[in-house]
């Protein structure tokens, strides 16, 4: 097929998930969290816990670090000297637009096929909960994501590698965010509340939150911190965003990267946040031309935020 049939055929693929995901689902928060569950309630504290003065003095220094780091990439930039001083790796991930548009087709159709399944199971017939049932089909998305992108992006072309200088500057430059991602969520429900829209929470949170069991718990942590940084780096830096860069310039290909990127987790309190980063993935992308660069610096925004969560979960 010609690359316009895929590309008509990913816009139908995409209209459909649309319309699934707003067809009424049985189910209260999320497509498999049942109506049984409910949120933990933090108002019975008259004092804060010790995890929680441990927490917010942690991200107080990690506040006040990135502040200063914040106003040292301004000072740089404004001075054009490089603020995130990296080695360029001899990565070039090269796919042809049809064989793109191909991939989009394919991953849109799966995600409709999967939704199907989901919608049909009988979830009184299988043995499991549908918080685990979720986190599995988590799993499942991530995992099917990673396969059939590197079957048509040989591993090979993809070169991992990093090094002492990169990391350390990848935590600089993170750091240097944070402030622009407080803002960025303050903005971000002050537009919520400006248009009247529900900010519902992150599933992933609430998930976690509610998850009693060790070993989900760990399987949760692997699908956070490691598999899902790695399917979202292969999606969106190493195939979207190189298929935009191709033919125009850094700011406008992260930035329609990372709108789409903000606006797919369809979380409206964090379409802000979300943005910012995706926009700093994308610069150490464009930076380091690597994507273990990209994957890492994901990988740390979720570890953090998901040992954050641990702390605040220990003091229901």
């Amino acid at each position: 097929m010609s690359k316009r049939t895929y590309i008509l055929l990913t816009l139908l693929s995409l209209l459909t998930i649309f319309v699934l995901s707003s067809l009424p689902t049985d189910y209260h928060k999320g497509p498999l969290i049942s109506d049984e569950i409910t949120m933990p309630d933090f108002s019975g504290y008259k004092t804060l816990p010790k995890p929680a003065i441990i927490l917010f003095s942690f991200y107080a220094i990690i506040f006040v670090i990135g502040s200063i780091n914040f106003i040292r990439l301004i000072y740089k930039k404004i001075s054009r000297q490089p603020f995130f001083e990296s080695t360029k790796f001899a990565e070039n991930i090269q796919l042809s637009s049809e064989k793109t548009w191909k991939l989009f087709f394919y991953l849109a159709f799966s995600f409709n096929v999967l939704t199907l399944i989901t919608r049909s199971l009988p979830l009184d017939k299988i043995p499991m909960t549908p918080l685990h049932l979720t986190i599995f089909l988590n799993i499942l998305v991530e995992v099917g994501l990673i396969f059939v992108i590197l079957r048509f992006l040989p591993f090979k072309d993809i070169k991992l590698q990093t090094n002492k200088k990169t990391i350390f500057n990848l935590i600089k430059l993170y750091t240097a965010i944070i402030p622009v991602i407080l803002v960025s969520f303050f903005i971000n429900a002050w537009i919520l509340n400006l248009i009247n829209t529900e900010s519902t929470i992150n599933p992933a949170i609430e998930i976690m939150l509610i998850l009693k069991d060790n070993q989900y718990m760990t399987v949760l942590f692997f699908l956070v911190v490691f598999i899902g940084p790695i399917a979202e780096e292969l999606l969106f830096r190493g195939i979207l965003y190189n298929h935009l860069r191709r033919k125009n310039s850094y700011l406008f290909s992260a930035i329609i990267s990372s709108l789409i990127f903000s606006l797919i987790h369809r979380i409206p309190i964090n379409i802000l946040p979300l943005f910012v980063i995706s926009l700093s993935i994308s610069y150490v992308y464009e930076k380091t031309h690597n994507l273990s660069s990209a994957i890492i610096f994901h990988s740390l925004h979720n570890f953090l935020n998901f040992t954050a969560l641990l702390v605040m979960k220990t003091m229901l």
